[in-house]
């Protein structure tokens, strides 16, 4: 197999995430929305390149309608619904209405992949009508696999069994192999079910050097420190070595991957290895205020 090859199938595991299509994202991120005339030129680059999956949602602002005005029809789309309002008297009416809204805002029949953004919505009285109503829009063609974005190994214990979905979406990166450790991603991998990894790069924490962690984050410089001497042992850029460590691992069907820009997007693609290589199991962390996003803010 050649090189150009290898890395082509790699590119194929990626997926670009777009949240910074519709919204200014990451801890680290400086540069803010992207515009128009940018994710135009990214979708490009990206059909080049043979990366052909795009993670979206609802909540993501203008993300969809972005898409949609860029034209995305020969990508694998995979959109995500909102969550569930207090008054909402039809779940499954509500299911039917959301994701009809979206294939109007992403001007697309239909979509690749629809999840629930918060999946605990499952476990409600709410939750077998949400799920009939996303199994039926599976059957009808609007959508080709349905599944949730967890955030924690625990949610899987209590969801996988009753809803068995096509997708899940999850956290996987050097700092947090939590779903690894716990065995759910070769379970769902065994199971038939797509894992696709987000947070390869902790929202930007990985990537930032050494003396750019926020002063927030300072209590695990040492967290830090280590990855950076095992990139620097290895050869490696901090980008390099976190796709790596993603796309390394073999049952993890997509890695998202968001860009501010068409320059750190060019930058992504330049750092994919054809031979990826996963760190060490020794340099995750199990504190969940560093590697759980949604802690940050109360840090």
């Amino acid at each position: 197999m050649s090189g150009s090859t290898e890395r082509s199938e790699l590119f194929g595991r990626l997926a670009l995430g777009t949240v910074q299509f519709g919204l200014t994202y990451g801890i680290t991120n400086t540069s803010g929305k992207v515009g128009p005339d940018a994710v135009q030129a990214i979708l490009a680059r990206a059909a080049e390149v043979g990366l052909s999956t795009l993670d979206t949602a609802a909540l993501y602002g203008d993300s969809e309608q972005s898409l949609g005005s860029a034209g995305v029809e020969n990508f694998a789309v995979v959109t995500k619904l909102p969550e569930l309002g207090r008054d909402v008297a039809d779940p499954g009416l509500w299911v039917r209405t959301q994701m009809l809204a979206s294939l109007s805002r992403l001007r697309l029949p239909r979509v690749d992949g629809l999840l629930l953004h918060r999946p605990d919505v499952l476990m409600t009285e709410s939750g077998p009508a949400i799920w009939s109503a996303m199994q039926h829009l599976r059957a009808e063609g609007l959508v080709r696999a349905i599944g949730y974005s967890v955030y924690e190994p625990r949610e899987l214990s209590s969801l996988y069994q009753a809803f068995r979905p096509d997708i899940v979406q999850l956290p996987y990166n050097a700092l947090d192999s939590r779903f690894e450790v716990s065995g759910w991603i070769a379970r769902l991998a065994d199971g038939g079910t797509m894992v696709h990894a987000r947070s390869a790069f902790l929202q930007g924490l990985l990537l930032a050097p050494r003396d750019g962690l926020p002063e927030k984050f300072s209590r695990w410089r040492s967290v830090f420190d280590a990855w950076h001497q095992w990139c620097s042992a290895r050869g490696l850029t901090p980008l390099q070595a976190a796709l790596g460590h993603s796309l390394a691992h073999a049952s993890i069907d997509r890695v998202l991957v968001g860009v501010a820009g068409m320059d750190q997007f060019s930058e992504i693609l330049a750092s994919v290895s054809r031979h990826p290589i996963a760190a060490p199991l020794d340099l995750s962390s199990s504190d969940i205020d560093l590697i759980n996003p949604s802690r940050w803010s109360s840090l």
